[in-house]
């Protein structure tokens, strides 16, 4: 996935969260489920979670604690 790909997946979510509402659990499994199934991950053959940050978003820079917090903070490479 590239810049521009994860730039227009964030845009669609920004759309479907509600002002002033938590954002629906449902649409974030969906989207997992469908980004699964496009990965053609099977049992057999699942999804290599290591280092998957570098080979997927490269461009981009993550901080923070998100293995003990939760919280991660992704910065957007410059243009």
């Amino acid at each position: 996935m590239r810049a521009r790909e994860f730039a227009e997946i964030q845009s669609k979510l920004a759309d479907l969260h509600p002002e002033q509402n938590t954002f629906p659990a449902e649409e974030l499994l969906e989207l997992a489920a469908e980004a699964i199934q496009e990965s053609g991950a099977t049992t057999a053959n699942p999804i290599e979670y290591e280092a998957i940050r570098e080979r997927y978003l490269p461009e981009y820079t993550f901080t923070g604690k998100g293995s003990t917090t939760g919280v991660i903070t992704l910065s957007r490479p410059p243009p």
